[in-house]
């Protein structure tokens, strides 16, 4: 019976002390990934936003839109997001992110600087926003399913 108790405490100390380096690899994997996302928004890359995403498509749910906005590469989706960034201007900031990995699931929350100016009027916006980021492990890259956001709202607005 001991013998057995042994045996099976140093499987278990195996597993975990050899599946620790993997999990903390998807970790840093993850923090890039969900870094990257507002790289390529912040420098208008159309191309890069596309690459964000499961090439399957996914869901944008945002409480400025009366519907989800499916994503998917698409000549439409291409050209609307090239003719918005030769109007707008946008900067996106995480502010204490959380990561989180559960198998190949990777779940990114937190608040975030949202400032969007309309280059034609000069007249832009900042927002603080709660956002969440669900991702999926896909050929070996972190890939956006769904990401939600909704402005926090201020004193002003519930007073």
């Amino acid at each position: 019976m001991k013998t057995r108790c042994v045996i099976s405490f140093m499987v278990l100390a195996g597993f975990v002390l050899i599946s620790h380096p993997a999990i903390a690899d998807d970790l840093a994997d993850l923090k890039a990934a969900g870094e990257n996302i507002l790289q390529v928004w912040n420098t208008e890359d159309v191309e890069g936003i596309f690459d964000c995403w499961l090439e399957e498509g996914g869901i944008w749910l945002s409480a400025s839109r009366a519907f989800p906005a499916p994503v998917k590469k698409s000549p439409r989706w291409v050209q609307f997001w090239t003719h918005w960034f030769q109007t707008h201007m946008i900067r996106l900031s995480w502010y204490n992110p959380q990561y989180r990995v559960i198998g190949n699931t990777g779940l990114v929350w937190g608040h975030m600087s949202h400032y969007v100016m309309n280059e034609e009027t000069g007249i832009g916006k900042e927002e603080y926003r709660k956002a969440a980021g669900t991702f999926v492990k896909s050929e070996g890259k972190w890939k956006l399913v769904l990401f939600q956001d909704a402005p926090i709202p201020s004193e002003r607005d519930i007073y």
